[in-house]
């Protein structure tokens, strides 16, 4: 091909080839996810864990500042935002008490009756997030601190499908460390 330079790279896919057949792919639904919960919410802790759906942890950013020069600008990092929430579904049924033990959990950071509120130290907990590869093994682990629910779970009807209820809630998290 003419106007193409002769790069040391072979952009003609055959390196996707070669990872496919290196490589074992990380698949969505391979990992737990526990939380510590049963010294404040007792017999929660497994429920928790089997009734997942689908959770997402937030990931850590920092800020960008700007150094501008002439006519361009360089960036540099600043300090590290706060993570974002957390967003956690579980699968809700009707003869498993998981729904009672997330109202128990939120019911601690804020009690709808009295309005009182859980001092922070007494109602975090830690959590434990571990990938999976596809068969069972190279688990990657993370550990959640300073976890508390910020939501209830969501309570919905719908009488145009018959699908099961799912309860989403929101968590903050203060640290994510990786143990590798």
């Amino acid at each position: 091909m003419a106007g193409i330079p002769n790069l040391p790279y072979n952009f003609n896919g055959t390196q996707l080839a070669q990872a496919a057949g290196r490589a074992n792919p990380q698949t969505s639904n391979m990992g737990i996810l526990e939380f510590q919960v049963d010294n404040i919410v007792p017999g929660a802790r497994e429920l928790l864990t089997l009734t997942l759906q689908s959770a997402e942890t937030p990931t850590r950013k920092v800020a960008r500042g700007e150094i501008q020069y002439l006519n361009g600008t360089v960036f540099y990092p600043q300090k590290a935002e706060p993570l974002d929430e957390m967003s956690v579904v579980f699968r809700d049924y009707s003869d498993l008490p998981a729904r009672k033990r997330l109202e128990e959990w939120f019911s601690l950071v804020y009690d709808e009756n009295t309005g009182l509120m859980t001092p922070p130290s007494a109602l975090k907990i830690d959590g434990t997030l571990i990938l999976f590869s596809g068969s069972g093994g190279n688990p990657r682990k993370y550990q959640l601190e300073g976890v508390f629910p910020l939501s209830s779970p969501t309570r919905k009807m719908d009488f145009g499908d018959a699908e099961q209820q799912m309860m989403e809630i929101t968590f903050s998290v203060d640290f994510i460390r990786a143990q590798f």
